[in-house]
Order: C-alpha cells, then sequence, then structure tokens
C-alpha cells in the first residue's frame, strides 16, 4: 500500500467509523465509511462472497478504499492536497466534477477539486487542499439548502471540514517524496512505487 495512502486514511478512519443505518441518511446501511451498496458492488467486482456490513472489518475494507477513492483521482496529486481530495472522494465519491447532474447526482471530489484550483490556481498544495475545504463546506451547505431534511447532519459535516483543516495544517510535508513517471511516448504521469 502507498505509505501516503495509509497516511490520508488515518484521518478518514477517524471520521468513517463503526456500524450506523440511519433512516434519514441516503448512503443507508454502512461500516467503516462503506455503504452496503459499494461493499456488495466490491465484492461483485471482485469474484468475493458478500459478508454483512455489519461485520466488516478494516481488513476488508482498506483495498476497496485505496483502488476506488484513493487511486482513481488522489494518488495523481500531491501531498496533503492527495489526503484532502482522497477524504472527499471516500465522503462523496470521486465524481466527474458535475456539481449536481441531470440524474440529480450531487458533486464528488472531482469537483472539489476543480473548485480549488479555480479558487487557488497558483496555489501550494497545502493551499490548493485548503480550497477545497472550502468548496467542501460550500457544497455542504447547498446540500441544506436542497434538502432541509439532512440539517441534522450539518453539524457533524462541518466539524470534519474543520478538522480536516486543522489536520492538513499539521500534516502538510509528505510521507515520501513524489516521483511521477512519464510513460515512453506519451501518456499520463503515474507515481513511482519505488520499485
Amino acid at each position: 500500500m502507498d505509505p501516503d495512502f495509509k497516511r490520508a486514511h488515518e484521518f478518514t478512519a477517524q471520521w468513517e467509523g463503526g456500524y450506523v443505518w440511519n433512516r434519514n441518511d441516503p448512503g443507508g446501511e454502512t461500516n467503516l465509511g462503506v455503504t452496503r451498496s459499494v461493499w456488495e458492488r466490491w465484492c461483485r467486482s471482485r469474484g468475493l462472497p458478500v459478508k454483512p456490513t455489519r461485520n466488516l472489518t478494516m481488513q476488508d475494507v482498506l483495498p476497496l478504499y485505496e483502488a476506488w477513492y484513493w487511486e482513481p483521482l488522489a494518488a495523481r496529486l500531491p501531498w496533503p492536497l492527495s489526503a484532502a481530495i482522497y477524504d472527499m472522494s471516500v465522503n462523496h465519491g470521486v465524481g466527474d466534477g458535475n456539481p449536481d447532474d441531470e440524474n440529480g447526482n450531487e458533486a464528488g471530489a472531482t469537483w472539489m477539486l476543480w473548485r480549488a484550483r479555480q479558487r487557488c490556481p497558483n496555489g501550494t498544495p497545502l493551499e490548493q487542499a485548503l480550497a477545497a475545504c472550502d468548496a467542501r463546506e460550500e457544497f455542504y451547505r447547498a446540500i441544506i439548502r436542497r434538502r432541509p431534511t439532512s440539517r441534522e447532519f450539518l453539524p457533524g459535516w462541518l466539524a470534519r471540514v474543520n478538522a480536516q483543516r486543522e489536520w492538513l495544517r499539521a500534516n502538510a510535508e509528505p510521507t515520501t517524496p513524489r516521483v511521477l513517471l512519464v510513460p515512453q511516448g506519451g501518456g499520463e504521469p503515474v507515481p513511482w512505487d519505488g520499485q
């Protein structure tokens, strides 16, 4: 596992622990931050038996987190922007950058990254990470305007955003230097794993 992923997940795990099933939460049955529908989709994609959501362990869900929430977007970003976008990917999905598409899907981390870069185009990775937190807060407040029944969740959502801002400032230095490799003949740069 990528050491930056493990470090980023330390923050996320503080907010995604335990089994919950709040009938007012559109995510439904959730354990360790993984909804039942996501867990079932993961198991089907890997040919694994579907363990009951209530019984999930961190060992069960970490590979899912890395494959579906770290690697698609956050792994390509510099630290600590990668950590911020990872936590947003877990909480909101990676997304396609569209804050509210015609199917009613809400913004994902791609949109928050886009907003951060729009607000802070020449900023350091920390400044862009903090700008992404601002976009996230804006997104949460927009949810309440559209869906007032979710107001009970706002204090917890804002606590997570503020805790993330503090954590990012305290953990701004990368665990390991990030080296990107550019494939011969062009293409998207990929992080080098040191191998």
